[in-house]
C-alpha cells in the first residue's frame, strides 16, 4: 500500500488557522468574547498535525538515525521555513522597540530587545520563555523546528514497533503517555516554577513535545488502520456520520464560554486526535468535499498566512495609530487584515511554487553548515 497525499487534511489546517486568527483578532476588539478553549483546540491540532505528518511522510524512507542524517533533515526543513520566519520578525522588530528608547539612550531597553532579537533569529525564544516577542506567531515554527530533531529517531523506532505484535496497542499507549506527560509538565511549570501562559508554557518544546510525539504515534496508528483494515474504505455512510459528528463536537468546543476545568481542557486534545485519524482515512463524504481544489488551496497557503497574519494586524494597528488603548475596534478592520493576509499568502505560495529554486540555502547553511559534496548529494534522499 502506498500512502497518498492527504488533501482533505489541508482544509482542516486552514480552519485551525482561522480559529487562531479569530482568537488573536479578538484581542483588538473591546468586549469581544474569546476563550482559551478555542486557541487550545486550534493550537493542539497544529502541533499534532506536525508530528503526525512527520511519521506519515517518513514511513517509506529508511533513514538511519545518525547525528549526520538528523542534521541534514533539520537543515532541509530550515531551508523551507526560515526565510519567511526571518522576514516577518525583521519587519516587526521596528515596531517593538520601546518608544524613545534609542532617542533617549535607554540602553537597558535596547539591550533587552537586542538580546531577544538574537534569541529569535536563532529560534531560542521559546527556550527562554519569551515566545511572544516580535512576530508573536513565529514561536510555533521555532518550537516545531527543534522538535523535528525527533522525527528520524522516532521513525526508526516506530518501524521496529510496526514489525511487532500488538503494534496498535503500543502506539496508543505511546500517545496516551505523551499526552499525560504534557499535562503533568504544564502543571509542574505552573505549580513549581510559577510560570503562566504569558511566560509561554504552551510554547516551550519540553512541554508541548508530548503533544508532538502523540501526533507521531497517531500517524502510525492511521497507517496501521489503512493497511490492516482495507474493508473500511467501503463504509462511506458510517464514516460520513462520524465526520459530521466530529464537526458538531468541534463547534461545541470552540463555542464554549464557561468555566475552565481539567475536562474542558482535555477534551479538545482528544477531539483533535480523533479528527486527525478519521479524516486521514478519508472515507467519508466530508473528506471528499474537503479534497476539492478550492479547499485544498486554502490549506496550501496556511503556513504563509499563519506567519504573516500577526504582522498584518500589528502593522495595520501601528500605521493607523491604534494602540492598546484605542484598539482596532471593529470587525471591518479585522476582515481587511484577514483578506490581506490570505492574498499575500497566496502570492508567496504561488511564487514559491513557480520559483522553487530561490536561493535560500545560504541562509540555512549559515546556521547549520554542512560542507561536503557527498552531503549535498545525499540531501535529496531525505
Amino acid at each position: 500500500m502506498r500512502l497518498g497525499r492527504l488533501n482533505q487534511i489541508q482544509f482542516l489546517r486552514f480552519l485551525a488557522f482561522f480559529l487562531l486568527f479569530e482568537y488573536h483578532a479578538s484581542m483588538w476588539i473591546p468586549n469581544y468574547s474569546n476563550n482559551n478553549v478555542t486557541v487550545l483546540f486550534a493550537l493542539v491540532f497544529f502541533i499534532l498535525l506536525s508530528g503526525f505528518m512527520s511519521s506519515y511522510s517518513l514511513y517509506y524512507k529508511d533513514i538511519e538515525p545518525t547525528a549526520h542524517n538528523i542534521l541534514r533533515y533539520f537543515r532541509k526543513k530550515l531551508i523551507r521555513f526560515y526565510p519567511l520566519y526571518l522576514i516577518t520578525n525583521l519587519i516587526t522588530v521596528i515596531y517593538t522597540i520601546p518608544f524613545g528608547s534609542v532617542a533617549y539612550h535607554n540602553f537597558k531597553d535596547v539591550f533587552t530587545k537586542g538580546f531577544e532579537f538574537v534569541a529569535t533569529i536563532f529560534m531560542f525564544q521559546t527556550w527562554i520563555f519569551r515566545p511572544f516577542i516580535f512576530n508573536a506567531a513565529s514561536w510555533y515554527i521555532a518550537s516545531i523546528m527543534w522538535l523535528s530533531l525527533l522525527n528520524i529517531p522516532f521513525s526508526s523506532f516506530s518501524k521496529k514497533i510496526m514489525a511487532q505484535n500488538k503494534a496498535m496497542i503500543k502506539f496508543v499507549g505511546i500517545a496516551i503517555i505523551s499526552i499525560i506527560y504534557t499535562v503533568l509538565a504544564a502543571i509542574v511549570a505552573m505549580a513549581v516554577f510559577h510560570l503562566s501562559e504569558t511566560d509561554g508554557i504552551t510554547a516551550h518544546p519540553l512541554i508541548i513535545g508530548g503533544i508532538y510525539v502523540t501526533g507521531m504515534a497517531l500517524g502510525n496508528i492511521a497507517i496501521l488502520i489503512k493497511e490492516r483494515n482495507p474493508e473500511l474504505e467501503n463504509k462511506t455512510t458510517l464514516f460520513t456520520w462520524v465526520e459530521f459528528l466530529l464537526f458538531v463536537l468541534s463547534y461545541i468546543i470552540v463555542s464554549y464560554n464557561g468555566e475552565g476545568n481539567a475536562i474542558v481542557y482535555i477534551l479538545p486534545i482528544l477531539l483533535d486526535c480523533a479528527i486527525l485519524i478519521i479524516f486521514t482515512l478519508g472515507y467519508g463524504k466530508l473528506s471528499k468535499l474537503f479534497s476539492r481544489k478550492t479547499f485544498v488551496m486554502l490549506g496550501n497557503i496556511t503556513f504563509e498566512a499563519y506567519l504573516i497574519h500577526q504582522v498584518i494586524i500589528f502593522l495595520f494597528a501601528n500605521i493607523n495609530g491604534w494602540g492598546a488603548e484605542t484598539r482596532l475596534g471593529n470587525l471591518y478592520a479585522l476582515s481587511f487584515c484577514l483578506v490581506t493576509s490570505l492574498v499575500i499568502a497566496m502570492f508567496l505560495y504561488n511564487t514559491k511554487q513557480k520559483y522553487p529554486h530561490i536561493p535560500t540555502t545560504n541562509i540555512a547553511n549559515a546556521i547549520v553548515p554542512i560542507h561536503s559534496e557527498k552531503t549535498r548529494n545525499k540531501d535529496k534522499a531525505i
